[in-house]
């Protein structure tokens, strides 16, 4: 095996070089050594335990908490030649026992693992007989209370680290402050980790804060022909944006949670793929999304942290250009971030209302649920049980964080289908419907264990393979069910639960009430430090960040709007002392005469200099002419 990470690099990800602290991560990792990564948005995280998993004996665990990017990462990694699968609660039990068969067998280099699989006996006794390399830690911010994502399920992976032997562990998050830092070291028990932190500064990334009363029409001041992405606070507002630049003859697309999963496939390719589009989206978008050449990022109201705005901010400019950051904010967001405190800690009677409700929506007895994933459609659960969307939302957040169970906003959907019967029986739809006899062999062609298990299936390959219309695929697909021919589950749009628990007596919940206080109180501080982030006009936007995530040496980067202020403010008060020295040295001129002088000057400018001159009592205008006061 080759010993040199250079070789690796050039031969499966096409790189001449190592992104900055890309090669000292793997170095240390190579070596046997715990590491803390600190890696901005486009920093490249996910090369740094990729790579080093290829040189390492075993297979490398991945806990990370987002299934779509689990699922992206997986198929990234196939096409580079890579073996690699995932493990979590989306998978059918088919796909589970074909998955852990391979792993058993050493199979994968790489195996993505969902943190409610920490909580399974089945697989820490699986995990047991593996033979792995490394442990990573992806999203590493999520075990830390004091961090703006926490999941109780990570304050797991201490507890598994000591039932299974791993080399060495990885933690890798895209911003943590000082204090989440020390969170993640103590929590994975990393006693002598190393620390690879990179600077929040971003030269290139101008970081803009705008108000703005009107959005709409601030959004199209600052449109341009260039790769874009607005984020906004809801799915109707991605939607409203969309087909407002779109009605202005702006390319614009909108994409959310709610969309079918293969048309936000369709749009993420179409957006990818062009120069030009603007993608309206909430913050369901952008994890896993590499495209280097986005010039703008806009927000239309401002997160509730900054670790979001820098992590979605910091999605422009990836390739070193020159791009913008625009926050775009007025009085009632300021309003809505403040209020957000006591709306995302709703009162222990909202919360026990909200549990009951998921429970009976979803048709969960008293006593059954645990380790089921089921789809939520909570906009259907707050009109029927009349509790207000973001009180379900955020009670629903909460009981996860009481380990009820696991909310995923983030679910790859997928159609699933299985033959119902045998091959031979097949045969028989060609007498009747040759048409649809020919779909069902092109499946079988395409999905050899469809015939015996549950299957995912890609309608969008289907189309591509048969040659049909995704309508089509999906119209053969209902045929066949219909005549029992298939048993066909199409893709369900939005978010599921896992339930870590059968489902209680309301009364017999378990509020950690506590913690609870805990982290109402650490957002209120982040929602302060966000509003001290718009409302501070002076200080350099990079020194804000920086600070926030405890960086001290950080210079003004002279691009963001507060440098800039300070930049022309420094002008004009240099021009206005040229100007009236000027006049002094004349004593007495024609006011012609001195905007021939600076006609390089705008007017209105010079006029607004001359007036505060006046009001000073530096100067005197009489007539025509220029009379310095004495």
């Amino acid at each position: 095996m080759n010993p040199n990470p250079l070789f690796y690099l050039k031969k499966y990800w096409h790189f001449e070089q190592f992104r900055p602290l890309q090669e000292e991560i793997i170095n240390t990792l190579l070596q046997g050594e715990d590491v803390v990564a600190i890696l901005p948005t486009g920093g490249g995280k996910s090369l740094c335990y990729q790579l080093p998993a290829l040189m390492m004996e075993g297979t490398a665990l991945v806990v990370s908490p987002l299934i779509a990017l689990m699922y992206d990462q997986v198929q990234n990694l196939k096409k580079k030649g890579i073996p690699a699968a995932a493990l979590h609660s989306g998978l059918s039990k088919s796909e589970t026992l074909h998955t852990e068969t391979a792993l058993s067998q050493g199979e994968y280099k790489i195996l993505y693992l969902s943190p409610e699989r920490l909580h399974s006996e089945d697989f820490i006794e699986l995990a047991q007989s593996v033979k792995w390399s490394f442990l990573v830690v992806d999203e590493a911010h999520c075990i830390s209370e004091w961090g703006h994502d926490f999941r109780p399920l990570y304050r797991k992976i201490a507890t598994f680290k000591e039932k299974i032997f791993f080399k060495n562990t990885i933690a890798l998050t895209a911003s943590a402050t000082v204090k989440v830092q020390e969170d993640i070291v103590q929590q994975l028990q990393l006693k002598y980790a190393k620390t690879f932190t990179q600077s929040t500064f971003r030269s290139n990334l101008n970081y803009i804060v705008q108000h703005a009363n009107y959005k709409p029409n601030a959004i199209l001041e600052q449109m341009e022909a260039v790769s874009q992405i607005i984020y906004c606070p809801t799915r109707k507002a991605t939607e409203q944006t969309a087909f407002m630049l779109n009605q202005q003859q702006k390319r614009a697309v909108a994409f959310h949670a709610g969309l079918p999963s293969h048309q936000k496939m369709e749009i993420q390719k179409y957006w990818i793929q062009a120069h030009d589009v603007t993608m309206a989206a909430t913050n369901a978008f952008g994890m896993g999304i590499d495209k280097p050449d986005v010039r703008k990022v806009m927000h239309l109201s401002p997160p509730f942290s900054l670790e979001a705005y820098y992590q979605e901010a910091g999605r422009a400019g990836r390739d070193g250009k020159h791009s913008s950051a625009i926050l775009f904010y007025n009085e009632g967001d300021i309003l809505q971030l403040k209020a957000d405190v006591e709306q995302r800690f709703p009162s222990r009677e909202w919360i026990k209302k909200s549990y009951e409700a998921v429970c009976n929506y979803l048709q969960i007895g008293i006593g059954e649920g645990m380790e089921q994933l089921y789809f939520v459609g909570v906009q259907v659960i707050s009109k029927r049980f009349e509790i207000p969307l973001f009180t379900l939302l955020n009670s629903i957040k909460i009981l996860e964080q009481n380990q009820y169970w696991i909310w995923q906003n983030d679910d790859k959907s997928w159609h699933k289908a299985k033959f119902e019967v045998e091959r031979n029986e097949i045969e028989t739809l060609q007498n009747y419907f040759p048409a649809l006899h020919h779909f069902a062999i092109q499946l079988l062609r395409m999905y050899g264990d469809i015939l015996h298990y549950e299957t995912k299936i890609d309608l969008s390959q289907i189309a591509s393979f048969t040659q049909l219309s995704f309508e089509q695929v999906q119209q053969k697909l209902n045929q066949l069910h219909q005549q029992e021919i298939i048993n066909y589950k199409p893709a369900q749009s939005g978010s599921s639960l896992f339930f870590l628990e059968n489902r209680i007596n309301i009364n017999h919940l378990s509020l950690d009430e506590k913690r609870i206080a805990f982290l109402k109180q650490r957002h209120s501080e982040r929602i302060q430090a966000m509003i001290n982030y718009i409302e501070d006009e002076s200080t350099c936007r990079n020194i804000l960040i920086g600070k926030y995530f405890g960086e001290t040496q950080i210079n003004p980067c002279g691009n963001c709007d507060n440098c800039n202020k300070k930049q022309q403010s420094q002008n004009t008060q240099s021009l206005q002392e040229n100007i009236f020295d000027f006049i002094k040295n004349k004593k007495e001129m024609p006011i012609s005469d001195l905007y021939q002088h600076f006609k390089t000057i705008d007017p209105a400018l010079l006029g607004q200099i001359l007036q505060k001159g006046t009001e000073a009592g530096m100067i005197k205008i009489q007539g025509m002419n220029i009379i310095f006061a004495l």
